[in-house]
Formats: C-alpha cells, structure tokens, sequence
C-alpha cells in the first residue's frame, strides 16, 4: 500500500453503508483532468481518496476503491455494513433499484438516492419528484442522474429489440404496415414488371398528342376561311364608272 494507518472514512457524498468503516491501508487514487471524464469522490480516508465512481468516455460507471475488501486493509468485511455495501452496489449505485441492467425506451427509471434531478439525452434537464420514479423516457440514449451540478449515475436507455430484428414480414403484415394499395410480387421477374411496366399516373403524351392535332385542324379552318372570303371579294368589286365613259 501506498498508505498506511488508521482512518475513519469520511466525505460529504459517503454511503450509509461506509459509514464508520475504518481502513488501515490503501493506494493512491489519481483523478482524470479530462473534463470528458467526469467523476464524484464518494469516500476518503485521511483527506484521500478512497472510493470514486468514475465515467468514461463511452458513458459507463465505474465505482474505484483504494482497498482491497479484507480484514487487514478494511474493517468493512467484518461489519453488518458489508451486506449493505453489497446491496448498495447492485442497487442504488446501479441506478435500478431492481437489479434490471437493460432498460427500454417508455420505461420508467427509478432514481438513485441523492439524485435531485434527472438529464435527459436531449439535454433537458428535469427535477425529480417525490415518487422518485423518471418517465417519459421516449428518447434512447443516456439519463443522467444528477446532485445539484455532480453526476451521480448514468442509465442507459435503448430502443426495443424487437426494432433491431430483421425479420421478413409476411404479405399480411406488408399491407397492415405499408397499405393496402401495395401491388405484391411474388418473384423477381413479376417484380421488374411491376416496376418498369407499370407507371405513375396516366400517360401524358395522348392529351399532347390530340392537342396537337386539334391546334393543326383549326389553323387549316382559319387559312381556308381566309381563302374564300379574298375570292368574293374579287368578283363582287362594283364597275369603275370612269372606265365605262371613256368608252
């Protein structure tokens, strides 16, 4: 051990269950200067550290103590505290309270001890009531637990497993998710005929094409009309009177 002695763990966040624990020996703990990695030092023994939970970068807890569990470094293994410690690490460390690992997005989250508010994956940030339960847990990702600005647990929320199955549906459950209006193939050849001989919509080039012609057949209407009425306007011209006194 690094350090040796007689101490009395001590610490404003210490767990009932280490309360009046004595330590006779433990290491030095080094706290990380990422801020990535943040941390709360739970316990100390003789303003050292002596149990600190940890979260790395990939969000998971981990709870770091400077002694091993035995009578010569720790009177914990010795005391009724011991059967609490362990309770205390399987659930209100955990967060569960129920020793449930795996959480699903829409179940409720039971808050660890201490927890006064709760960060949401969005960055939302809510008090915790007095049910001590979180809900509307919608958004997968990661919940926070916090003590005023101290994180005090991290929960990890997915989504169902039943989304990440690639199972082939069915015909009947194609047309209950997709509609009704789906054309169905049952191979690969009657699927290219769905696809390139079959088209969105009426085809455009008949109206085009009948548009075409009608606009063809008035303009001939119109050059015919124009025709007939030069012609009578020749033969029905009255007799220059000039031209027949002269003669």
């Amino acid at each position: 051990y690094s350090r040796t002695g007689s101490a009395v763990l001590q610490g404003s966040n210490l767990p009932e269950p280490l309360e009046n624990i004595r330590v006779g020996g433990w290491y030095n703990l080094t706290l990380p200067d990422d801020v990535e990695t943040p941390y709360q030092v739970l316990a100390e023994a003789s303003n050292n550290i002596w149990a600190v939970q940890v979260i790395d970068a990939r969000r998971r807890s981990y709870l770091l103590i400077a002694s091993a569990l035995d009578v010569s470094s720790t009177s914990l293994p010795v005391t009724t505290g011991m059967i609490r410690f362990i309770e205390w690490v399987a659930n209100d460390w955990t967060g569960t309270g129920n020793s449930q690992i795996d959480h699903e997005t829409g179940e409720e989250l039971s808050a660890p001890r201490g927890a006064t508010h709760v960060r949401f994956p969005g960055g939302e940030i809510f008090e915790i009531d007095g049910s001590r339960m979180v809900r509307g847990t919608k958004e997968a990702g990661f919940y926070e637990f916090l003590d005023s600005d101290a994180i005090l647990d991290v929960v990890a929320v997915n989504s169902p497993i039943a989304e990440s199955r690639l199972e082939k549906l069915s015909p009947d459950a194609i047309l209950e998710q997709v509609g009704e209006k789906v054309q169905l193939a049952s191979d690969k050849e009657e699927w290219s005929q769905e696809i390139f001989g079959q088209r969105q919509g009426p085809e455009l080039w008949w109206p085009l094409l009948f548009l075409a012609i009608t606009l063809l057949i008035a303009e001939l209407l119109i050059a015919s009309a124009g025709q007939v009425k030069t012609r009578t306007t020749q033969w029905d011209t009255p007799p220059n009177p000039a031209l027949d006194a002269s003669i």
